[in-house]
């Protein structure tokens, strides 16, 4: 545990760490190990922040919270954040922008479609599958919101529904039914910027390590839903292509592939998201 926090400090420089809960701090049993907790101590004690960065609310993170008592606090996939308690930002529907988003929803999906709505201190939901969360049909809902989803199956609902919501981000959990709308700004990367990050200002291997860090938080969160649903997989030895085994073995194919003679320049699109300044895959254009 010393030697990790050490390792930290000097192979980073870092100030502050910042993890997700499900799939990288919690267990499959959602309980987080003795080993953890002195580990996060551990670097603690050698000047470095501890943080949580994830998608649940608030009030579906408080026993976690008491638990590692974090200096800094992301929520809502970014639509929260708090530094040693205190709010520092706080990106909301106004109580007439939800009541709005949520009667749209309705009305384009369904009244049965599948709804949760974050507040700044619960999480509401019209389904009982979704834990530590209050049941509520949304039929008066005047309350602040942080983040709206939204299930329905028909791709050309859920596309006329994101027009509808232009004005809000909109995406869908990848190989879910589910959509996922939140204030423009209401990204982890705005929230880490809020406590000082600024991506333009930190070294290429410094911003490796954030989108490092952002891709495997999006795999807890696939992890912790197809848990909830009751699906049965080796979750403890995820298929990731960040993984340093599936990049050597990259390595070692395309090298017999250049042995081979079957390697050659030619032309290709390479699809470029200007707002991210990113590469798109081209399963990210046919979702669009």
């Amino acid at each position: 545990i010393t030697s990790f926090s050490r390792n930290i400090e000097m192979n980073f420089n870092s100030k502050v760490l910042l993890f997700d809960l499900d799939g990288t701090l919690l267990r499959d049993d959602k309980t987080i190990s003795t080993r953890t907790l002195q580990a996060l101590e551990a670097c603690r004690e050698r000047g470095i922040l501890i943080g949580l960065a994830t998608s649940r609310s608030e009030a579906r993170s408080t026993d976690y919270i008491e638990m590692i008592n974090p200096e800094v606090l992301i929520l809502s996939g970014g639509a929260v954040v708090k530094y040693k308690k205190e709010y520092i930002f706080i990106d909301a529907f106004s109580s007439e922008e939800a009541s709005k988003m949520i009667h749209l929803a309705k009305e384009i999906c369904g009244s049965d479609c599948g709804l949760t709505m974050d507040t700044l201190h619960e999480h509401y939901s019209n389904s009982e599958k979704h834990l530590g969360s209050i049941y509520s049909e949304f039929e008066d809902f005047t309350e602040i919101g942080l983040k709206l989803c939204v299930e329905v199956a028909d791709e050309e609902k859920a596309a006329l529904l994101a027009k509808k919501l232009e004005a809000y981000d909109c995406s869908r959990f990848s190989g879910e039914n589910w959509y996922k709308f939140t204030k423009k700004t209401s990204t982890k990367e705005n929230a880490i910027q809020k406590l000082g990050v600024n991506r333009k200002e930190m070294s290429t291997a410094e911003f490796r390590e954030k989108c490092y860090e952002y891709a495997l938080k999006q795999v807890a969160i696939q992890k912790e839903q197809c848990l909830r649903v009751g699906t049965f997989a080796d979750y403890a030895h995820p298929y990731l292509t960040l993984s340093p085994e599936f990049e050597a073995n990259q390595i070692d194919v395309f090298a017999k592939m250049a042995l081979d003679g079957l390697i050659y320049k030619g032309l290709k699109p390479v699809y470029w998201s200007p707002s991210s300044e990113s590469a798109l895959a081209e399963a990210e254009i046919e979702y669009a």
